[in-house]
């Protein structure tokens, strides 16, 4: 595990986006979305059982904004200080980014849809026998992180143990409704969606800094879309808030995918992050997932200095 401390030179008052902390785990790699809107943030190794001092006596004199960069599914505990961590920032003038984005979790972002009155992913046995569903886990990518703790880690974070059924995504599931395991309807590490399509392989990608926000049209005739190996097709930016846009731009402007944008993010408490939406066949909208630490191997002209100006 990383030792505590910053690891990179602190914030100059001339940055772009001023003093900027970013507390991370999981993401030492420079291609995060992160290290290019923030290229002189101070960086600070996080570790599971860090106390409020210790994190707080590290901080820079100049610090204005904390970014929780934890590349985990479940951050509600972690640190295990993280309750009393965020008034002490509080108090010294410091904006927490993510703060309450603690539970990225596949089950909690398909109720968040439910409670948001969106369209839900969220399976379950009773329906057609042939529709197509897509069995993953219920932690962000096959659980890969949490198996970077330790047992002792995972129960101080009070984190459940990963699947041991699916390790990557690759080991993910799209098969019908009669094919799917009586036992994983009720494994409290899988969940089972829904399998959103359209003819077009098309999906959307939402990159998000408080309220601006780039959202990206993709195509890919992969069954299982990922941001790596798709085609960009068009790209808006623009900002949102009280329930509109704002310089979103063309005609073609697809309304159903930014008003399910608005209105998840309005129970939804990202503040940095991406969030990813599907279209059926009907152009109905869903989100399938959220990433707070998104990875950034796929540049798109113009994104970056556009959320940049959301901390401007």
């Amino acid at each position: 595990m990383m030792s505590s401390g910053i690891h990179a030179r602190t914030a100059s008052p001339s940055s772009l986006a001023g003093p900027v902390v970013v507390y991370e785990w999981g993401t030492w790699a420079p291609d995060f979305l992160i290290f290019s809107l923030f290229p002189h943030a101070a960086r600070i190794a996080a570790l599971p059982a860090q106390s409020v001092e210790e994190v707080m006596t590290v901080l820079p004199a100049m610090a204005t904004r904390f970014v929780f960069h934890l590349n985990c599914t479940i951050t509600g505990r972690f640190p295990t200080s993280r309750a009393q961590l965020i008034p002490a920032l509080a108090a010294r003038g410091i904006a927490a980014v993510n703060a309450e984005a603690n539970d990225i979790s596949k089950r909690t972002i398909q109720r968040c849809c439910l409670d948001s009155g969106l369209a839900s992913a969220l399976a379950g046995p009773d329906g057609p026998a042939d529709e197509s569903l897509i069995v993953k886990t219920n932690f962000n990518y096959g659980g890969y992180s949490e198996r970077r703790l330790s047992d002792p880690e995972r129960r101080l974070l009070d984190l459940p143990d990963p699947s041991d059924f699916m390790k990557t995504t690759q080991d993910y599931k799209v098969l019908p409704r009669r094919e799917v395991d009586p036992s994983w309807w009720e494994n409290p590490s899988l969940t089972v969606e829904r399998f959103i399509e359209n003819r077009d392989g098309r999906c959307y990608r939402a990159y998000c800094l408080l309220h601006h926000v780039a959202l990206c049209e993709l195509v890919s005739q992969k069954r299982i879309k990922k941001m790596a190996g798709n085609t960009i097709r068009r790209v808006w930016m623009f900002t949102a808030g009280n329930g509109g846009v704002d310089g979103a731009g063309p005609d073609d402007y697809p309304s159903p995918v930014v008003q399910a944008l608005l209105r998840f993010r309005q129970s939804f408490p990202l503040d940095f992050g991406t969030i990813d939406v599907m279209e059926d066949a009907m152009g109905l909208a869903y989100v399938v997932d959220v990433n707070t630490t998104p990875y950034y191997g796929v540049p798109v002209p113009g994104l970056v200095e556009h959320l940049q100006r959301a901390v401007l």
